[in-house]
């Protein structure tokens, strides 16, 4: 098919579109964003130092030097004595037996003046201090973020917008060796406690002009360290290499192959990441873990749910978060577990109730785990929304307890829908559309059998209108239709969301890609089936292998 302008162009791929724009098309010339399309955008390029400040009781209190760069197409705000200016959060983490949990978090370094170094990119065009330059990069040491009267709480910033107020609390503010600090407990750290462990620091990025421009999904970074010393004295030290534009999650999954990784786009919200992981444990029994990071959402989680099959036995249910401290306002009462007939689930206090609750808020990460006599596959679990808001929960892909045993016996909480090998389809057909109950998403409604088929021949009409057939087979009626970009072409769960007016075959998207980025756009058909049977198919790869990608809300 023929792309006419802007180099947009197919791939050969059903109903796969991608746009490019070449980085010569976006204008660069000088420092200020004046130009369209120029925006800033700000990345941890490198945790270069650590430090250990001391310790009060059983808490030791550290600091991580962080390298910003700023890789975007004009400068970033770092003004001084006001909020156009990015803060940073520095967080610890630990895997150990397959549990990767957060184990300590810092308040955040507010900056004050940006240098102009290269240390991501080369021609870096230097400031005064109040930006930080394109190409450029600004050293932050180990005790420079470690700047207790530079400090200020996670409550006030609005993560999705980087807004927060000026001056902030705790402003000027000093105290011990810990206070503000990152603070990790003895029982985390000492070697005799841990053996295997395997430690992690992550350096987190906000800024408000990033924000603004869209670009604020890799604002962080990770690096691996080592952990030395004993009787109650420990320190740390940077190893290996910075995971640029990896969030601290990525470490699990990065270091355990047997991890599944997945995220979700809370629309007009952030992002909250989900990795997932079954464990053997031999006896008929498995571990499920899990682990939650909300990477960027202000409206933050405040239930996490897993479905379980009928008749399953369930143990060990347990949770875990990081703490707060230095006078950060949450309640740091635990989630409070339940387990019913169809799922495992946990909550903390609604936020009606209590808007201080121990919600998973920003820059942080929980964990669920349980036991099940069940073998796991791929499923969706559940984040409930603590502040209210639409949507109120969303789903995301992980490992989850089998609904079939696969025993050849339909036993009970089986059924043809899920478990086809246990309890083969054979009837009724109630509304007389020759679609057996198992195959027909309403039985009771014989103009609707299933999911659409593919839509058919996808491409752009225009510099920004994207146009499509409808699918051949409907399988039913009120035919609509959503649209997915992505700047991945292998990676749809999340993205981003275009809807059509309805009936139209064409979507408008005005989006221009930044220099050298591709975006990927998959139309889909929906009907007037209950939901998720109404989505219909994202058609298949160049491998033949179908298609998949979250729906829109």
């Amino acid at each position: 098919m023929s792309i006419p302008t802007r180099q947009r162009r197919p791939l050969a791929m059903l109903g796969l579109l991608a746009l490019v724009v070449a980085p010569a098309l976006l204008a660069q010339s000088a420092n200020e964003c004046d130009q369209p399309g120029e925006t800033p955008d700000v990345i941890v390029g490198d945790l270069h130092e650590t430090r250990r400040w001391g310790k009060i009781g059983d808490i030791t209190g550290f600091s991580i030097g962080t390298y910003s760069c700023n890789v975007g197409t004009c400068w970033l705000n770092w003004i001084d004595n006001t909020n156009e200016h990015p803060v940073i959060a520095q967080n610890m983490y630990r895997l150990k037996d397959g549990r990767y949990e957060h184990i300590g978090q810092s308040w955040l370094k507010h900056g004050f003046n940006a240098l102009s170094f290269q240390i991501c990119n080369t021609g870096c065009i230097p400031t005064d201090g109040t930006h930080l330059g394109v190409n450029c990069s600004d050293p932050y040491s180990s005790a420079n973020n470690g700047q207790q009267f530079r400090m200020g709480p996670k409550f006030e910033v609005n993560p999705v917008t980087g807004d927060f107020p000026y001056p902030y609390t705790g402003q000027n503010q000093s105290g011990d060796p810990i206070y503000k600090r990152l603070q990790v407990h003895d029982d985390m750290l000492n070697p005799a406690m841990n053996f295997g462990a395997e430690y992690f620091v992550e350096g987190h990025y906000i800024a408000a002009d990033d924000a603004a421009a869209g670009n604020d999904l890799n604002n962080a970074s990770y690096r691996p360290i080592q952990v030395t010393g004993g009787a109650g004295t420990y320190n740390i030290s940077l190893i290996g290499t910075t995971q640029r534009e990896q969030p601290g999650i990525a470490a699990w999954g990065d270091n355990d192959t047997g991890v599944t990784e997945s995220f979700v786009d809370v629309p007009g919200d952030g992002r909250f990441y989900v990795s997932s992981k079954a464990t053997d444990l031999g006896g008929g029994m498995w571990h499920y873990e899990y682990a939650v990071q909300n990477y960027n959402s202000d409206r933050a989680a405040g239930s996490f749910a897993v479905p379980i099959p009928l008749g399953v036995s369930v143990s060990n249910v347990e949770f875990h978060d990081v703490d707060y401290h230095s006078g950060e306002p949450y309640d740091p009462t635990d989630w409070t577990p339940g387990v019913s007939s169809v799922e495992v689930r946990w909550d903390t206090v609604d936020f009606a109730v209590n808007p201080d609750a121990n919600a998973l808020r920003w820059a942080t990460l929980y964990n669920f785990r349980f036991d099940a006599d069940v073998a796991p596959q791929t499923g969706s679990v559940t984040l409930g929304m603590f502040k209210p808001g639409s949507p109120e929960t969303a789903a995301v892909t992980a490992v989850v307890p089998t609904v079939c045993n696969s025993n050849g016996v339909c036993d009970p909480g089986e059924h043809c829908a899920a478990c086809s090998a246990d309890c083969p389809d054979s009837g009724p057909d109630d509304d007389s559309d020759l679609t057996n109950v198992c195959a027909d998403c309403n039985d009771l409604d014989g103009d609707n059998q299933g999911p659409p088929g593919p839509v058919g021949t996808v491409e752009f009409v225009s510099s920004s209108r994207l146009q499509w057939q409808a699918p051949a087979m409907p399988n039913g009626t009120g035919l609509r239709y959503e649209v997915l970009r992505s700047p991945d072409a292998g990676n749809f769960e999340g993205a981003t969301c275009l809807t059509p007016a309805a009936g139209d075959l064409f979507v408008d998207d005005a989006t221009a890609p930044t220099a050298g980025q591709r975006l990927f756009y998959l139309p889909r058909a929906l009907n007037d089936c209950p939901s998720p049977q109404d989505r219909g198919s994202l058609g298949v790869d160049s491998a033949g292998a179908p298609r998949s990608g979250s729906g829109c809300p």
